[in-house]
């Protein structure tokens, strides 16, 4: 069993985070509290992938996100 850790993105005050195990965060980056949370039904198989991990990407104010564990690519409005 393999552990393996999450990249961190800074956008305009705001942390977010792709924890590859179902879910992605919002943190205030100043007080360290959850903003918000989106929660996806993880993919079984995750462990047979062999990926680099993959930090978010954010452009204007729409957050990218590719899980290990998930088989899609994941858009999220950050406000």
């Amino acid at each position: 069993n393999t552990t393996r850790g999450s990249v961190l993105t800074f956008h305009e005050g705001q942390l977010f985070c792709c924890t590859h195990a179902g879910r992605i965060v919002s943190i205030e980056s100043e007080t360290g509290k959850i903003q918000w949370e989106y929660r996806y039904v993880p993919n079984e198989k995750r462990a047979e992938r062999n990926r680099d991990l993959l930090p978010c990407l954010v452009s204007g104010t729409t957050l990218y996100a590719a899980p290990l564990d998930a088989d899609r690519l994941i858009a999220l409005d950050t406000y």
